[in-house]
Order: C-alpha cells, then sequence, then structure tokens
C-alpha cells in the first residue's frame, strides 16, 4: 500500500493548472466543476460562507472560449479559480460580513483587489468563512457556524481569514484572497499548514476600508506553493486612486528564476511578552536557521523579551475603529450580534481619547524601531504562534490553555508574534515548516522591509525546496492505494 495525494484540478499550483488548460487537458468549466465536487465532499470543514456555481461556470465558459481563440495565455490567472474572504465586496455574489444582519447583503462592486483579480482572469468561485466582521482569531459566527482546521476537525483552523486556509488546503482553488489585522492571514496559514502573506502597507489597494490614511487591516493572499503568492500578489496590486498608500506603491519586481537565501542576514526571534513557546515549535525555528545558514544565509539570535512590541497599542487602535463603526449596531441590534464581538465593541467605549492619542504616536515610534532592525538584518525570523491549533471550542476571550494549565491570554502568549507588523507596515509571511508530534501543522514567521515581499517569496521557496512543506497534505486528502 501506498498513499496517493488528491488534490484535484483546482488543487494544481496556477502555473500547473494553466499549462493543462493552454494544452487543452482539460477546461475551465471541468476544473470549476471538480472544484464543487471536491467543496461537498469536504463540506464538514465548512470552509465557505457561500458558492455560486453559476456565476464560476459562466467565468469558466468566457475562458474557454478565449483559449479556444488563443487569446488567454496572456492573463496571469486565466481559468484559475480564486475565493474570497467574506469581508471583502464581490459584486452580485453575497458578502456578509459573517453577520446575521448582512445575511441577504449583495454588492453592487467589487474590491479593487477583486476587480484586479477578475481582470488578471480569476474565477471568484464563493466567499470564504471569517468570524463576524473578523473581529477575532477563531473562525466562527452565529451565521456561519465553525470552521474545522483540515488536519483535524476538532482543532481550530484559526482567524479571521480561517476558511481561506482550509479552502487552500483540500485543494479548493491554489490562491485565497485574505484580510489580515493582527495576524489574520498569517495564523490560519500556519495551524492549517499553508503559505500566508501580510503584504506591506499600499501594496494591494485597500480603498473600501473605513479609514484608509490609518489602515491596520491589509487585503492578503495565502496559497499551497509559495511561487503562487508572488503570482497572485501581482495580479491584485496595482495601484488606486482610492487607497493613497497605493497610489505611488513601486511596482513588485518578479520572482527570481531561482530563489537563494545566500548573503542574506536574519534575526532570530524565539519569544517576545510570551513565556511560553512549544518545544517543538522553537526546534523547527532552530531547523529554519539551521537551513538557511546551510544555504548561505547569516542568522543571529535577537533577544525579542526586551523589545517594546506594543501590543496594546495595536489592541485599542482596532477596537477604537470597530467602536466608531458598530457602536450603533451593537446599541440597536446587540441580540443579532455574536456576544464575543458585542464585547469587543463596548470595551472600546471605555479607551480615554488622550490614550488614543498617545497610541498613534506609539506607532509612529514602534514603525522605527521595528525598522531600525533592519540596518542589523535583511529579515526577522521568529515562529508564527506559540502552539499549534487551538481546541475549536476555544473562548478568544479565555486564556491560553496547555495540559489543563493556564498560560496567559491569547495575545500575549499564543500570538503575539503577528501583530506588530499591522502596526508599523512591513510585510510578513507564514511559511509552513513540518507536523508537531500532534499531528497539527508548525508555522515559521517571517518580516522584511517594506516593499520586500518577493524577498519573503523566496525565502519561501528556498525553504520548500529543502524542507517540501507544500507537498505536505491534511488527512482528508490522502488516499491509500495498492501499487
Amino acid at each position: 500500500m501506498m498513499t496517493a495525494i488528491d488534490r484535484g484540478l483546482a488543487g494544481q499550483s496556477i502555473t500547473e493548472l494553466k499549462r493543462g488548460l493552454e494544452a487543452k487537458r482539460y477546461s475551465a468549466r471541468e476544473v470549476i466543476e471538480d472544484l464543487f465536487r471536491r467543496a461537498e465532499r469536504f463540506k464538514a470543514y465548512n470552509a465557505f460562507a457561500y458558492l455560486d456555481q453559476e456565476a464560476a461556470l459562466k467565468a469558466a465558459k468566457a475562458v474557454d472560449e478565449a483559449l479556444a481563440k488563443g487569446q488567454q495565455g496572456s492573463r496571469p490567472l486565466g481559468g484559475v479559480p480564486v475565493s474570497v474572504k467574506d469581508l471583502i465586496n464581490t459584486a452580485g455574489m453575497r458578502t456578509a460580513y459573517g453577520c446575521r444582519l448582512y445575511a441577504d447583503h449583495v454588492p453592487a462592486a467589487d474590491a479593487t483587489c477583486v476587480a484586479q483579480v477578475r481582470a488578471a482572469g480569476g474565477i471568484i468561485f464563493g466567499k470564504s468563512t471569517t468570524p463576524e466582521f473578523g473581529h477575532k482569531i477563531m473562525t466562527d459566527s452565529p451565521l456561519h457556524g465553525a470552521t474545522g482546521n483540515p488536519w483535524n476537525i476538532q482543532r481550530s483552523c484559526g482567524g479571521s481569514s480561517g476558511g481561506a486556509a482550509v479552502a487552500v488546503a483540500l485543494g479548493l482553488g491554489p490562491i485565497a484572497i485574505t484580510t489580515d489585522g493582527a495576524g489574520s492571514s498569517r495564523i490560519p496559514a500556519a495551524v492549517c499548514g499553508v503559505y500566508g502573506l501580510k503584504p506591506s502597507l499600499g501594496r494591494v489597494p485597500n480603498d473600501g476600508a473605513s479609514d484608509v490614511f490609518n489602515l491596520m487591516v491589509y487585503n492578503g493572499i495565502m496559497a499551497r506553493m509559495p511561487e503562487d503568492l508572488g503570482i497572485g500578489l501581482r495580479a491584485m496590486s496595482a495601484p488606486h486612486a482610492g487607497d493613497p498608500w497605493s497610489r505611488y506603491f513601486p511596482p513588485m519586481p518578479p520572482l527570481a528564476e531561482r530563489p537563494s537565501v545566500a548573503g542574506r542576514r536574519f534575526l532570530m526571534i524565539r519569544r517576545y511578552s510570551n513565556r511560553y513557546l512549544d518545544p517543538e515549535i522553537e526546534a523547527a525555528l532552530e531547523d529554519t536557521g539551521r537551513k538557511l545558514e546551510a544555504a548561505g544565509a547569516v542568522v543571529e539570535e535577537f533577544d525579542g523579551s526586551t523589545f517594546e512590541w506594543s501590543l496594546d497599542v495595536a489592541r485599542r487602535l482596532l477596537r477604537v475603529n470597530q467602536a466608531a463603526r458598530y457602536t450603533r449596531m451593537v446599541a440597536e441590534q446587540r441580540e443579532e450580534l455574536d456576544p464575543s464581538f458585542v464585547r469587543i465593541v463596548e470595551e472600546a467605549q471605555e479607551i480615554d481619547i488622550t490614550r488614543i492619542g498617545a497610541d498613534m504616536q506609539e506607532r509612529t515610534r514602534l514603525y522605527q524601531r521595528v525598522d531600525a532592525l533592519f540596518a542589523q538584518a535583511d529579515y526577522l525570523l521568529m515562529p508564527t504562534t506559540a502552539g499549534t491549533a487551538l481546541p475549536i471550542t476555544q473562548n478568544q476571550h479565555g486564556p491560553f490553555v496547555l495540559d489543563g494549565k493556564e498560560i496567559g491570554s491569547l495575545r500575549d502568549e499564543w500570538y503575539p508574534y503577528t501583530i506588530p507588523y499591522n502596526v508599523t507596515g512591513h510585510p510578513a509571511l507564514s511559511l509552513p515548516h513540518s507536523l508537531h508530534t500532534n499531528g497539527l501543522p508548525i508555522g515559521i514567521h517571517v518580516v522584511g522591509r517594506w516593499g520586500d515581499e518577493v524577498g519573503l517569496i523566496d525565502i519561501a521557496r528556498a525553504m520548500d525546496e529543502v524542507t517540501a512543506a507544500s507537498r505536505l497534505a491534511a488527512p482528508p486528502l490522502r488516499q491509500e492505494t495498492v501499487q
């Protein structure tokens, strides 16, 4: 007996998928039909808030007609199925924001990043699950229920881009469009064993944000194959006048033909505020450092516990933005909302306005402190989370519990690594490393200079050649076949 991996047509890389379409080995329609059969097969994981087979088949028909005329090959995402997080507007396709109050909401226009993906030939086929208004790191909501981890359905897939991570991990599209407000693209990627990228502030237009000048929430991307991050990100990162940060952002350079980390300098950070770090995750971090050194990189230790990461600043700035947007909704319709969401909005109302003014100034100082680290190194290297996937029943406001013992708050102890870079604007990537002995994925987090998404992706590509992490497959994809 041997284990075969069943990823389906839509679980191929973008390059493989396009090559097969252009060679007429299958049609775009066949890809979409196969995807929807697989979505039904994996329905129990609850990766999608909404699926639109009719719209996807219509788009696939247009791709097939263009291919028949020899017109499709130049489009970077021609015929590629792409899911979109349920927080991001999609024209003619339900966008509920994970909230019962918006269960029938159908936007009239696409978010700019979605419009750019469509223009690049991507087929938008559905909306991935998210907690209500993306407010927490677990993916569950009163409207859509809980989304299970593909490696263990009783474990959380993280949040708030949890459905996107599950979809990519199960081969339901090679890439997914996400958002990231405190690690929402990177935490689910880490605990589901895929790649998750939060771009630099300005790389991807976010003109739909309520406050485009003080952005801390980014449109991002997930993929199973690291090179697909680059293809997808380039397709959704053209400047847009509605987002001042994107207007003059330099174009994204192409990926190197052969990725190399030779000569690159890394600061390896084991801990921030967290007292706990799973020994196997720490060992994976050390292994990553050794592999980078073997490939010619320079890796030095940096004591992150002595650095002021300003996690509370990030929390307060996010919360007051949520309060400004949702206080009236909570006051008038709280019974229809997730109690967890109600709690954070009401807590935000208690924050002193002078405290927020000081926090906005501290954001500048944190950016400057973090950016100064790049005088010592090209990249920062750390875990993505201090432990593997949490139980699916984990309370967002409850403590991080290990072996029956309370370790501390989730923010301080389980995921402090991702939060600062939403404040500072630096690009950050979670890459899969290996599996823990508990059978769950381990993620490693890499942070770069503003605008250096290509460098991060090249690191992921170089590491993947050594670890083969992109070829790890969650149990639902494994089939025993007789040879």
